[in-house]
Order: C-alpha cells, then structure tokens, then sequence
C-alpha cells in the first residue's frame, strides 16, 4: 500500500518547479524548510498547507492525496473531470468558511459563558454582603 504522503512531497516540488521558482521563493518559508517539506524528511503545519494550497491554487486533497505526475484526465472525460474539481475546490472553500465560523461561534460561546460566571460571581457576593 503506498503512503500518500509521498505524493505530497513529490507534488511540491513539480507545482514549484511548474511555477518556475526556486525554494527560498515560496511564501515566507526557509530554503532549508522547503528542502524538507519536498523530501519528506517534515511536514507543514495544516495552516502552512491550507497556505501551500492557496498559493499553488490546488486542493488540500489534490496536493496530498493525488500524485500529479500521473495524467489523471482522459480526453473523453476531461470536461467532467475539470467539473468535479472545480465543484472540489469550491466545496473546499465553503469547508474552510464554515470551520472559520464554527470557531468564532465556539469562541464567542466561551466567552459569554465566562462573563455569565464572572456576573453570577459578582451577583452572589452583593448577596452575601447585603444579608452579611
């Protein structure tokens, strides 16, 4: 069974190279870190790969999971094929507004939670004044 993480490596290195750049010209990353992402030796946070993905305008899927040495569209189902990635690529993008939501409800959540502690706290010692 091949780990699909190798194409993640090998993927890197053929979208830089497609892009005509050298590694210390990718985002804000060192050459030396890139060099390590390319040969597998370490891997991006998730942000840094949502990043990568961005940059290279590719899926977080495509990029880990499909080996883009191989020609995966067949000329009779080219156009299907460009449908469902594009369909891919926006259901990506709706994925990632929805968690970015999901997280600030979550965090807004915690926060009135605090608050409503912190003012049962404050209720409860005026009580405890007042009938002191």
């Amino acid at each position: 069974m091949t780990n699909n993480l190798n194409f993640f490596s090998s993927n890197l290195k053929i979208l830089r190279e497609k892009k005509g750049l050298n590694q210390s010209q990718i985002l804000d990353f060192k050459r030396t870190q890139w060099t390590n992402y390319e040969n597998g030796i370490s891997y991006p946070k998730f942000i840094d790969l949502i990043r990568i993905a961005n940059f290279f305008d590719i899926t977080e899927t495509d990029l880990i999971h499909y080996d883009l040495n191989k020609p995966y569209i067949k000329e009779a189902n080219s156009d299907k094929y460009i449908e469902l990635l594009e369909e891919n690529r926006e259901l990506s993008i709706m994925n990632r507004k929805l968690a970015r939501e999901n997280y600030k409800l979550r965090r807004d959540r915690r926060e009135k939670q605090v608050s409503k502690k912190g003012i049962l706290a404050s209720k409860r010692k005026r009580q405890q004044q007042q009938t002191a």
